[in-house]
């Protein structure tokens, strides 16, 4: 006895629609023990691009692409360049004062990006 399986004349599969929302945010407990275990941290240059990223909202490839010349410390701002940015355009980032505070006692080194 042989089986035939009719193949369907359409294959459709359902995927799941992203929005990008944000759909989670930290509670002010959270972030207090965020802060706690960055200031605990042993490598505070690597808790410094963790507390930019957390003050800024600048991902992992901008904050690690960010050159000198991204920064106005005159007019407070940072330059999220383009190519380095998740909707491809560039933006200008307020510099709080807390940002300013981490973004001056980066050591400058022989190179146009930060050494985070």
């Amino acid at each position: 006895m042989s089986f035939l399986c009719e193949l369907p004349s359409r294959l459709f599969f359902p995927f799941l629609r992203v929005d990008n929302k944000k759909t989670e945010c930290l509670t002010g407990a959270q972030i207090k023990n965020l802060l706690a275990a960055l200031d605990a941290d042993y490598d505070q240059i690597q808790a410094d691009v963790m507390r930019l990223a957390l003050y800024t909202g600048m991902r992992k490839t901008a904050l690690l692409n960010l050159q000198w010349d991204d920064l106005d410390f005159k007019r407070g701002f940072i330059l999220l360049r383009g190519e380095h940015a998740k909707n491809k355009r560039s933006a200008k980032i307020p510099m709080s004062t807390v940002v300013r505070r981490i973004l001056e006692f980066i050591p400058r080194a022989d190179s146009p990006y930060l050494s985070l």
